[in-house]
């Protein structure tokens, strides 16, 4: 067993300089060595010189810690202009004893593994004299030469003679102390009341949909809700679990309950819970042979595995509708002439998702028919039936299983009817006798309205936007589409003929006697869209036009802010307190939620110049933009590209309807979740089968760059899923996540930071909205490999930078991003491990990337010379660092980089800055 003889202190260190050199002692017991980016001199030294302890018998050892930030690199980045920095054998690191020099080390090169950063030398017998650190120049450097080195944890050990040399390793380094912290979801007192508002100008009676979230032991799965009004009856309710807590409790429940909303108005629905009642087998469906029917009350609706799958509807008033036996949907493809029209081929099954006495939910998936131009694509279509109701929402989702882009004039839900006489379309009605009517919403603020007969036409009308739906009826009854989002997707449309109403979900058709005069859609190989449509059905004395229009406004379930916040469902969040962060509340009031995600200042207005992109929509909307956002990225080249949906709109969005019940942020959640899920992520490649499930890199095109590691998210998508029941969100996040368990299986190599902390991030958002191990057994593989790869001492994730790779270090941005996975995993898992290297990361930022600036912290960016302009110092780490450690050092960095940040506010809050703030100001707001 070794014995420390001595351990040393820098501040009894005598420290001489001789050249431009710099140095500084902090609290970590680390020594920084600093030479700035000038050109060095041979003989230009830095040193700190110890009394060596009188020696005494036995064998003496020198223990210390080294590393740095120069690396070398032969043609540096040409991209950027920074030359190559290629100094061997120019600088080094020695340690002496008086006139004998025991270790020299060439700082040229990267940094040794982290365990090779703790050394132990043996001091011979016959050295004597002062025990000497130095960092010296030997040969002159003519270019800009600038490095950090860092001495740490010196001291000098003594062994007996004939004993084994003792060991110094990175366990010697100190562990930082830590507290518990609380994942949050913790409600006492009585269950939440929810809020059901009516936005539309029609009063609204019908089965109200929603996930509510419940914190851990608060519902047992052997308890069951039960849904009271204010005047106290118990109203009937359906509901489906839809995930659950790791002691079994109930995570979150879809709830469908009906309800009626005068306009203008909010119902108030009590929730309580009661003990389970025997199962309840009562459904609206039932299988005939391969067919499913589904009565709810006004309508019976047949669905069967052929090509038409909605086959007949019987309304209970009598009459209805019956399928001639043609597909549902249809394709008609852009190139040659004339242009092929196919539809949906039969299912290879239908599936029911979901049923019981007020919903029942049916899942077809299917291929289209060959197309020239598209030869795989593929559908996947959801019908969801409510009690007395006769509409049918039909999610349409097509994805392009081919390795060749689809180029295509027509996508279209259709609807065939023999004997209509009549349309409506935006409020133009007419006889279906004289001529068919199409409408086409061009862009986002056109549209236009025709009738059409055998090559004559005629403009029936034209607007900004139009309402989003159609009809069409004859003696048989009524027929409706409505679309929603329609505007916000085009260029899309409607038709009506005498035989049928079509809904175009895409159309290069701008005029009805110009095929194609619009450009066609480009599907690339594995994207995918879904449109969200209502089908309504009638007898000729019930009127259509109500609840078209009211599909265009979705109800929604509110319960409180403090409930959301409470439940855990969003991490340890805070509903929004004007009092407490006023600055925050207030940069989130100043941006619309519709624009979230959107960049801003010189570079966005010089677009708007340049360029005459529309400044209030910046093309973010279309079949393929709706629900992302553009980003200028790049260095002296900038790039205007997708960003899609960085970082984590959704998320953002769906954290803070929590925080305040506005739901606007729950649609604007929405709309950047479909888009993400589906434009964004590969569900399809034949050249790299590994890609599937992973989302795309942003660029100029949403699908044009394969995957990185650094880009992924899933925590909004799986939120989606936990608010709405969609189960399609958490069928693709969960092959989000065992993308991620792919890449965890082999393991970090250490690059830069964000490449280990998305995937961490998502894969606990899997497992979040699952349960499933698999995903948190990912994470805690991940976690292992960070906490291996991070050093013990500074607490720095070390590695080459991009931007100018002679030097290595710490970004602090991505270094953010990486303690945020940690944390989510200490909070998911209760690693103690995990947690302390979010301390010691905060440390290193807090000695090493942080500095004053007219009395406010800033940081650097990255850890090289020419990348370390100051920026505003982030305050999440900081504030995760006080959470587990209690050191009011971390809670005031914090709290100071917050008072910083939020200076930039005053034209709405960045996206980037919503996404784990509310975490951060609950911790904060004691």
């Amino acid at each position: 067993m070794s014995t420390p003889l001595h351990k040393l202190e820098w501040a009894d260190a005598r420290i001489n300089t001789d050249g431009p050199w710099a140095t500084r002692v902090d609290d970590r017991g680390v020594l920084t060595v600093s030479h700035p980016y000038q050109p060095s001199e041979s003989g230009s030294i830095a040193e700190a010189r110890f009394a060596l302890p009188p020696g005494s018998r036995g064998r003496r050892f020198v223990r210390f810690y080294l590393s740095d930030t120069y690396a070398g690199h032969e043609t540096g980045n040409p991209e950027l202009g920074y030359p190559p920095e290629h100094f061997p054998s120019a600088r080094f690191a020695t340690v002496s004893v008086g006139e004998t020099e025991i270790f020299r080390y060439d700082l040229f090169g990267p940094n040794s593994a982290v365990d090779e950063r703790f050394h132990q030398v043996e001091i011979p017998k016959e050295a004597a004299g002062s025990l000497v650190f130095r960092v010296e120049d030997v040969q002159p450097v003519a270019a800009n030469f600038a490095i950090d080195v860092f001495w740490g944890l010196p001291s000098v050990v003594t062994i007996p003679e004939g004993s084994d040399a003792p060991t110094f390793s990175r366990t010697d380094a100190p562990v930082p102390p830590l507290r518990s912290c609380s994942p949050g979801g913790a409600v006492s007192g009585s269950l939440p009341s929810l809020n059901i508002a009516n936005s539309a100008s029609v009063p609204r009676h019908e089965v109200v949909s929603g996930g509510v979230p419940f914190p851990p032991g608060c519902l047992a799965p052997t308890n069951s809700l039960q849904v009271r009004v204010r005047d106290g009856r118990v109203v009937p309710i359906q509901q489906r679990i839809l995930a659950s807590w790791p002691d079994d409790s109930v995570k979150s429940v879809l709830l469908h309950v009906p309800v009626d909303v005068e306009p203008g108005s909010t119902t108030t629905l009590d929730v309580e819970t009661t003990p389970k009642p025997p199962s309840d087998t009562r459904s609206m469906a039932h299988r005939e042979g391969t067919r499913v029917v589904v009565d709810t009350g006004v309508a019976v609706f047949t669905v069967g595995p052929s090509v038409a799958l909605l086959e007949s509807v019987s309304l209970a008033a009598g009459d209805g509708w019956t399928s001639p036996g043609t597909p549902l949907a249809r394709l008609a493809n852009y190139d040659g002439f004339p242009s092929r029209f196919v539809g949906n081929q039969a299912p290879d099954r239908i599936e029911i998702v979901e049923q019981g006495p007020l919903v029942v939910r049916l899942r077809a998936e299917g291929a289209y028919e060959e197309l020239p131009s598209a030869a795989d694509l593929r559908y996947e279509i959801r019908l969801d039936f409510h009690s007395g109701s006769a509409d049918v929402r039909l999610q349409h989702t097509i994805w392009n299983a081919d390795p060749e882009t689809a180029r295509l004039r027509t996508i279209a839900v259709r609807l065939d009817a023999e004997g209509l006489t009549a349309f409506d379309i935006d409020g133009v009605a007419g006889a279906l006798a004289d001529h068919d009517a199409w409408l086409v919403q061009h862009a986002t603020d056109r549209f236009y309205s025709w009738g059409f007969t055998k090559g004559d036409s005629e403009l029936l009308a034209e607007g900004a936007i139009n309402r989003g739906w159609a009809t069409a009826s004859g003696p048989a009854g009524g027929l409706g589409f409505s679309l929603r989002h329609m505007w916000q997707q085009h260029p899309n449309g409607f038709r009506v003929a005498g035989d049928g109403l079509q809904v175009d979900l895409w159309t290069s058709d701008r005029v009805p006697w110009v095929l194609g005069s619009e450009p066609a859609l480009t599907l690339s190989e594995g994207e995918a869209k879904t449109h969200d449509l209502l089908l309504a059905f009638a007898d000729n004395a019930t009127p259509l036009a109500d609840r078209l229009s009211a599909f265009q406004h979705p109800l929604f379930p509110v319960a409180p802010p403090d409930w959301y916040c409470a439940s855990g469902l969003f991490g340890p969040i805070a509903p929004a307190d004007t009092g407490r962060f006023p600055e925050y509340e207030a940069g989130v009031a100043a941006i619309e939620p519709e624009m979230m995600g959107h960049g801003g200042g010189a570079q966005w207005d010089r677009i708007v110049d340049h360029t005459h992109e529309d400044r209030a929509t910046y093309q973010r909307y279309g079949f393929r933009n709706y629900g992302d956002n553009p980003l200028i990225w790049g260095y002296q080249t900038k790039y205007r590209m997708w960003a899609n949906c960085e970082y984590d709109v959704g998320h953002c969005a769906f954290t803070q309807f929590a925080r305040s019940g506005d739901l606007r942020f729950l649609h604007r959640g929405s709309s950047a979740v479909l888009h993400n899920r589906d434009t964004d992520v590969v569900h399809a490649s034949a050249a790299h089968p590994e890609w599937v499930g992973a989302p795309h890199g942003h660029w100029l095109d949403h699908t044009e760059k394969g995957p990185n590691l650094g880009h992924l998210w899933s925590e909004g998508v799986v939120e989606h899923y936990l608010l709405t029941g969609d189960e399609r969100s958490l069928r693709i996040a969960r092959g989000l996540g065992d993308y991620c368990v792919r890449f965890a299986e082999a393991g970090w190599s250490g690059s830069s930071e964000r490449t280990a902390g998305w995937p961490m991030v998502a894969l606990l958002g899997v497992y979040h909205g699952t349960g499933d191990a698999t995903y948190v057994n990912a994470a805690r593989k991940l976690a292992g490999c960070v906490v291996a790869m991070q050093d013990d001492l500074r607490g720095v994730w070390s590695s080459k930078i991009y931007e100018q790779p002679a030097y290595e270090g710490g970004t602090t941005f991505m270094a953010n991003i990486l303690c945020r996975a940690l944390m989510r995993h200490h909070l998911a898992t209760g690693d103690q491990a995990a947690a302390a290297a979010v301390v010691r990361g905060a440390s290193w930022m807090m000695h090493e990337a942080v500095t004053e600036v007219d009395g406010e912290p800033a940081s650097f960016y990255k850890q090289t010379p020419l990348c370390s302009r100051h920026r505003s110092s982030d305050p999440e780490t900081f504030a995760y660092a006080y959470a587990l450690s209690g050191d009011p050092r971390f809670r005031d960095l914090a709290l100071r980089s917050y008072a910083v940040v939020s200076k930039g506010w005053s034209r709405g809050i960045p996206t980037a800055a919503m996404r784990d703030l509310p975490r951060v100001l609950a911790l904060l707001r004691e």
